[in-house]
């Protein structure tokens, strides 16, 4: 009789090990799905040029609560128990509010423009010891590139004077030319399993590169050099992507199967 009981827990129990040992959720390892990433537009700009606090030297209007939205479509993979990897594509619209001065006499470009950003991750998820991925709580890491394109108004301009007449200087580089950053995308999210297919993943993220040039300006070897005209939005494109980047808060929906 106990031979038999102990048979019988022994059928019960070891499909349960097996599968609490395998990579992926009730058998089931890839999630498809869409997220939404948000980062408060505080001294930046939109893609219309609203702001919260503004800054003294731009033409934003203040005062607007405003958020950059960053949409992903993302696929993932558990490789293990514990490891997930992943890819994915998000696209970003919004704008830069021309403050950077050319020259010692503080001219700037007049307005702003809009910016569109498509970024490619590559990432690793690794999930806490008592969770099975893609369910549980996850520390994520992975290298991004950013391609970036602006769309500049043709009368965003500059007042010189060019031999003694005022001229608006009107070149600051070409909206056909592309323009591209790198970055290590660091964070820690939370996902659930609905209904044993959907996957509700939440959570925060910064870009470490990003959140070092925050404080570069105060660092003792920092640069004041004028960018080159012509190379006016290839500077400033750059330094207003790793600014929406620098951190935000997301919510993702994913289906497994």
């Amino acid at each position: 009789m106990k031979t038999q009981n102990s048979l019988l827990y022994s059928l019960l129990v070891f499909p349960i090990l097996l599968w609490s040992q395998g990579p992926g959720y009730m058998g089931k390892k890839t999630v498809f799905g869409y997220g939404a990433h948000m980062n408060p537009v505080t001294f930046g700009s939109t893609a219309d040029n609203k702001t919260l606090l503004g800054n003294a030297k731009g033409s934003s209007e203040t005062g607007y609560i405003r958020i950059n939205l960053t949409h992903e479509f993302f696929l993932e993979r558990a490789l293990s128990k514990s490891i997930l990897m992943g890819v994915s594509l998000k696209y970003l619209r919004t704008g830069y509010d021309n403050r950077l001065t050319l020259n010692s006499n503080s001219d700037k470009p007049s307005d702003y423009y809009v910016i569109n950003a498509y970024t490619y991750t590559a990432y690793l998820k690794t999930y806490t010891r008592k969770y099975i991925a893609p369910w549980g709580r996850y520390f994520i890491i992975g290298p991004s590139i950013s391609v970036m394109s602006s769309k500049h108004d043709e009368y965003m301009n500059i007042l010189q004077t060019v031999n003694n007449h005022d001229t608006l200087i009107t070149n600051f580089g070409s909206d056909f030319e592309s323009h591209y950053s790198a970055d290590l995308l660091i964070g820690t999210g939370m996902s659930r399993v609905l209904f044993n297919r959907l996957v509700l993943d939440y959570g925060f993220h910064f870009q470490l590169f990003a959140l070092i040039s925050a404080v570069e300006p105060l660092l003792p070897f920092s640069t004041d050099a004028y960018p080159k005209q012509d190379e006016y939005i290839n500077e400033t494109i750059r330094s207003r992507v790793r600014a929406a980047n620098r951190f935000n808060v997301f919510i993702k929906l994913g289906y497994l199967f």
